[in-house]
């Protein structure tokens, strides 16, 4: 399963919008020009209420993003060093009890 943070959806869409904007405005007729520029004036504001959603979007989830980061990352690490120091444990008390084994035969 891919690792998405829903950006790709957001981005999707907005392309989507652009891109049906755009075609609305190639199949205008080009008699009516005043539709074209209402068009293009809509396309302009969509375009920059997405940047300023996508702006305050980043913003508010930044913070959380660190905070979660500063958190999962160092137990990580030390499930990481347990993990490690269990299996060289284990593998020590293999190796013991295989080469004692061994002696006694």
């Amino acid at each position: 399963m891919s690792k998405d943070n829903g950006s790709s959806f957001i981005t999707g869409f907005l392309v989507g919008g652009i891109v049906g904007v755009a075609v609305g405005i190639l199949f205008a007729s080009s008699e009516d020009s005043s539709t074209r520029e209402k068009m293009s004036n809509k396309a302009t504001e969509f375009k920059n209420k997405a940047n300023n959603f996508s702006d305050r979007l980043e913003e508010n989830i930044r913070p959380s993003v660190e905070v979660i980061r500063e958190q999962v990352i160092p137990k990580a690490e030390s499930l990481v060093s347990n993990i490690r120091n269990l299996s060289t444990s284990q593998n020590g008390s293999s190796e013991n009890e295989t080469s004692t084994g061994k002696n006694q035969d």
